[in-house]
Protein backbone atom coordinates (compact mmCIF):
# COMPACT_ATOMS: atom_id res chain seq x y z
CA UNK A 1 0.00 0.00 0.00
CA UNK A 2 1.73 3.26 -0.98
CA UNK A 3 2.44 6.02 1.91
CA UNK A 4 0.33 3.35 4.07
CA UNK A 5 1.74 5.87 6.83
CA UNK A 6 -0.66 8.32 6.48
CA UNK A 7 -3.59 5.19 7.09
CA UNK A 8 -6.09 6.10 10.01
CA UNK A 9 -7.67 3.00 11.02
CA UNK A 10 -9.97 2.04 13.89
CA UNK A 11 -13.04 -0.65 14.39
CA UNK A 12 -16.37 -0.34 15.36
CA UNK A 13 -16.06 -1.24 18.73
CA UNK A 14 -13.53 1.79 19.54
CA UNK A 15 -15.62 4.20 17.13
CA UNK A 16 -18.94 3.28 19.39
CA UNK A 17 -17.11 3.69 22.90
CA UNK A 18 -15.14 6.92 22.22
CA UNK A 19 -17.71 8.41 19.65
CA UNK A 20 -16.45 12.15 20.80
CA UNK A 21 -13.13 11.55 20.28
CA UNK A 22 -13.38 9.90 16.95
CA UNK A 23 -15.39 12.96 16.02
CA UNK A 24 -12.81 15.44 17.39
CA UNK A 25 -10.06 13.40 15.73
CA UNK A 26 -11.64 13.76 12.41
CA UNK A 27 -12.39 17.24 12.50
CA UNK A 28 -8.62 18.01 13.39
CA UNK A 29 -7.57 16.11 10.66
CA UNK A 30 -9.63 17.43 8.03
CA UNK A 31 -8.57 20.82 9.49
CA UNK A 32 -5.09 19.83 9.25
CA UNK A 33 -5.48 18.09 5.56
CA UNK A 34 -7.71 21.89 4.28
CA UNK A 35 -4.65 23.68 5.77
CA UNK A 36 -1.86 21.10 3.76
CA UNK A 37 -3.97 22.10 0.75
CA UNK A 38 -4.43 26.11 1.39
CA UNK A 39 -1.14 26.97 2.66
CA UNK A 40 1.51 24.17 2.20
CA UNK A 41 4.08 26.41 3.62
CA UNK A 42 2.52 26.85 6.48
CA UNK A 43 2.09 23.03 6.77
CA UNK A 44 5.74 22.55 6.26
CA UNK A 45 6.65 24.78 9.18
CA UNK A 46 4.36 23.53 11.64
CA UNK A 47 5.55 19.91 10.99
CA UNK A 48 9.32 20.98 11.57
CA UNK A 49 8.38 22.79 14.63
CA UNK A 50 6.05 19.77 15.94
CA UNK A 51 7.61 16.63 14.54
CA UNK A 52 11.46 17.89 14.61
CA UNK A 53 11.82 17.19 10.80
CA UNK A 54 13.64 18.78 8.46
CA UNK A 55 12.44 20.87 5.26
CA UNK A 56 13.38 17.95 2.53
CA UNK A 57 10.84 15.82 5.18
CA UNK A 58 8.20 18.14 5.94
CA UNK A 59 8.06 18.90 2.31
CA UNK A 60 7.84 15.73 0.71
CA UNK A 61 5.16 15.05 4.00
CA UNK A 62 2.97 17.51 2.82
CA UNK A 63 3.56 16.50 -1.04
CA UNK A 64 0.19 14.53 -1.65
CA UNK A 65 -1.44 15.14 1.41
CA UNK A 66 -3.68 17.76 0.09
CA UNK A 67 -4.86 15.81 -2.69
CA UNK A 68 -6.85 14.24 -0.37
CA UNK A 69 -9.81 16.72 -0.53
Amino acid sequence: MKNSWGTVATNDQFIKAKRELMHRFMRALLKALRLVKQNREVAMDTMMKFSELNRELAARGTERSGETL
